[in-house]
């Protein structure tokens, strides 16, 4: 394995991945009021199939690979099979490792489907293009001395299992609000729940005691942690149909085209040259079918972790920096799953906020850890070092294949220009660049 992941860091024409990880939605329990019998038999949880290492887009007469990881469920694996473009190909479970020789031009998508032994599915895939030229660019960065703008979007589990983690997230802010001290911040709170009417659902910020419905870095530390404190605990008698990924969009959405009079305050609260961070604590997965009647939920497009990071760039750009953090009961974790009698009680790993965070260079932490201090300090080191990341127009490439990503940073004033490190289409730079003008000079593989 390791030899095979060299190899695929050697490539270095590394893609943001855009797989899509399938899962089982099934009923959640929530204090009994969904609809779920006391002596209904539990709800298994189905395999999970996790792209690791995505495919990468590449020129014509390269090679590819991509590394899956299959996660078992309640029952034993049965059976793996994979398909390139709809035919189906060898891969070996065991390994994680698919080998794709020499694809033509266009895009190509891979998916692989662990079946257990009750016939349980568990589905993830990947798509990448082959491309047959290379495109230069010169991108044109300003940096001025009022940056360091980050709005960040609490999104809290209000259903009836969080009463517990909602306390120890008020219990443990202050590392977070110490990590972001110095920042340009902003900090609001929306919750799971999806229900059009009511004060706290459907993406609407909720408002704080002091009556703002955002705080900001204009409160002293000391006060944003009370206020904060005060309202992480939405209570637990929200939908059982947990949306986080919905409620972010549907968060944007009311900034975008204001109906309610709450909606100015999205407006306000959303930044065009402010990093967007999203930190959503919840011990489910996103609900794509009702909890009560199997019906698929409306407007499911935006329950969709792919579509959110391509709403979030089309509203502001390519640049704009977003990064979305989980709190959750992390995929292939058992013991998590079990615990506090969690076990058996249709609760299920939290794929769809993994993959989200994995996709946007998030943290995933632990719902069941003993202690959010440290998980909230990494997220808090996260929002902060956006400041120093600037997303690419593309994956910057290797041009000459000498094993060196082909990227210029040149300051147009003269400037030192810090050490910098390239992930995907994220620059990330040492230390924060200095204020004047700059220019990124690199190369994509450009479009058929």
């Amino acid at each position: 394995m390791s030899k095979v992941l060299f190899s695929l860091i050697a490539m270095t024409l590394i893609l943001g991945c855009r797989q899509d990880v399938g899962f089982a939605p099934t009923p959640t329990v929530d204090n009994g009021e969904l609809g779920v019998q006391p002596n209904e038999p539990p709800q298994a949880q189905p395999p999970v199939v996790r792209v690791l290492q995505p495919a990468q887009d590449q020129i014509e007469g390269v090679d590819n690979q991509l590394v899956f990881e299959i996660i078992p469920g309640d029952n034993p694996i049965n059976s793996v099979e994979c398909f390139l473009d709809g035919v189906q190909i060898d891969c070996d479970p065991d390994s994680g490792v698919i080998t794709v020789t020499n694809p033509g031009k266009g895009p190509h998508t891979v998916v692989i489907v662990a079946t257990d032994s009750e016939d349980l599915e568990g589905e993830g895939s990947d798509t990448w293009t082959v491309h047959d030229r290379f495109l230069r660019k010169n991108d044109n960065i300003a940096v001025k001395a009022e940056e360091m703008q980050s709005d960040i979007l609490f999104v809290i589990d209000n259903s009836g299992s969080m009463a517990q983690e909602q306390r120890d997230m008020a219990d443990k802010i202050s590392n977070f609000i110490n990590k972001i001290n110095g920042l340009n911040w902003r900090v609001g709170i929306v919750t799971t729940d999806p229900s059009q009417f009511g004060s706290n659902s459907d993406g609407r910020l909720v408002p704080f005691s002091n009556g703002d419905y955002f705080l900001t870095s204009a409160l002293s530390p000391g006060k944003a942690k009370q206020e904060f404190a005060k309202n992480i605990e939405q209570g637990t008698d929200g939908s059982g149909n947990e949306r986080g990924i919905y409620a972010v969009h549907r968060s944007i959405e009311r900034a975008l085209n204001p109906t309610e009079i709450v909606d100015k305050r999205h407006k306000e609260f959303f930044r065009e040259d402010a990093a967007l961070s999203v930190v959503l604590i919840s011990d489910e997965t996103e609900t794509l079918n009702s909890i009560t009647t199997g019906e698929v939920l409306p407007e499911i497009e935006k329950s969709n972790g792919d579509n959110l990071i391509n709403f979030v760039r089309s509203t502001w750009g390519p640049n704009k920096l977003f990064q979305f953090n989980s709190i959750i009961t992390r995929p292939g974790d058992r013991n998590c799953l079990e615990s506090a009698g969690l076990g058996g009680t249709g609760l299920h790993y939290g794929v769809a906020y993994d993959e989200l965070s994995r996709k946007t260079g998030g943290v995933v932490a632990d719902i069941c850890s003993d202690d959010y201090s440290s998980s909230l300090k990494l997220i808090g080191q996260g929002v902060a070092g956006l400041q120093t990341t600037y997303e690419l127009g593309c994956v910057p490439q290797d041009i000459d294949r000498d094993g060196i990503i082909d990227l210029e940073v040149v300051s147009k004033v003269g400037k030192k220009v810090p050490g910098f490190v390239i992930d995907g289409s994220k620059l990330t730079f040492d230390s924060p660049l200095k204020t004047g003008d700059y220019g990124f000079h690199y190369f994509c593989l450009n479009s058929i």
